[in-house]
């Protein structure tokens, strides 16, 4: 396959380098086919993007429960600032980037160079972007093809698909999980699974960002 570059001189699509923090490690082995525990690594991850930031924020949880589809959606949301163009290239596409903060001795917990990515290993994970005024929406499949879909100016409409006001800046990511091979839990089972003490990590609770998880089946659901 041909890779051809965008307009901000990196490949538009391709496949997702392995780092030697990353070579060997199955995404089933790694997240254990557990929809809960690909969950705790992004709402980690949100939480680390804050830290790093130095302020707290919100992290907005959505997930569907549909019986008739093919795939069921789980969405974590922020607005913690986004991702550039460089950050996709650098932290995203690369598996075992370290990209947490740990090397700058920030106490950050997060697996963005291989926990982020893995969500896609469920179905397909899409994660959209604005930073800085710039719009950008990456595929990432179940065998680590990506494809950048969208590069461009943001437009109003983006600040309210993704819950950002505008002007501001933050990421979107929504896992695709294939029914009936893997199953979301119910609406209630999944906000209590991610909230024990041995799945989430101490820091969202020590940072005091509010995390909040709703139905997309049912939006009333808290």
């Amino acid at each position: 396959m041909s890779i051809e570059e965008g307009v901000s001189g990196f490949p538009d699509e391709g496949v997702v380098e392995y780092t030697g923090r990353a070579a060997g490690q199955d995404t089933h082995e790694f997240l254990q086919g557990d929809v809960t525990r690909a969950l705790v690594e992004l709402i980690t991850n949100r939480d680390d993007a804050y830290r790093r930031q130095g302020r707290n924020g919100p992290i907005l949880i959505k997930v569907e429960h549909g019986r008739r589809v093919a795939h069921n959606r789980v969405v974590v949301q922020d607005q913690a600032g986004g991702m550039s163009r460089q950050d996709i290239h650098d932290r995203l596409l690369k598996a075992g980037a370290e990209a947490s903060g740990h090397a700058e001795g920030l106490e950050v917990r997060g697996l963005h160079g291989r926990g982020a990515k893995d969500v896609a290993g469920f179905g397909r994970a899409e994660f959209e972007t604005i930073r800085d005024g710039h719009y950008c929406k990456v595929v990432l499949f179940p065998d680590f093809h990506y494809k950048i879909i969208e590069d461009r100016p943001t437009k109003p409409a983006d600040f309210q698909s993704l819950d950002i006001a505008p002007g501001g800046g933050g990421l979107k990511v929504t896992m695709f999980v294939e029914r009936p091979r893997f199953s979301v839990p119910r609406h209630h089972n999944l906000a209590t699974a991610w909230r024990r003490p041995y799945q989430l990590p101490p820091f969202p609770r020590r940072n005091n960002n509010q995390i909040r998880q709703v139905g997309l089946t049912r939006p009333q659901q808290r």
